[in-house]
């Protein structure tokens, strides 16, 4: 989420082309998380390890990412409209 709200923040950019990259950085890690589990290890409260990825964590990554992606996208327009003086 750094790197969204980073990018949104210091690269000019207008919201167009803003939230074309703004949804590859959002959705990378959902990605890593549902299409490469093999690579992760999740220890569940049990305190035993396992390769399933629970749908809980895929929920709250996918909405944490939407609204950060919303949210820096919605900030580019603005600071571009700033820029530009209405």
């Amino acid at each position: 989420m750094l790197l969204i709200f980073v990018y949104a923040l210091f690269i000019p950019n207008d919201w167009r082309r803003a939230a074309i990259v703004i949804g590859t950085f959002s959705i990378a890690p959902i990605a890593l998380i549902v299409f490469a589990p093999d690579q992760l290890r999740v220890i569940r409260v049990d305190r035993r390890a396992t390769d399933r990825v629970p749908v809980q964590l895929v929920v709250e990554m996918s909405m944490m990412m939407m609204l950060s992606a919303v949210a820096a996208t919605l900030g580019v327009a603005t600071i571009n409209k700033l820029h530009k003086g209405f």
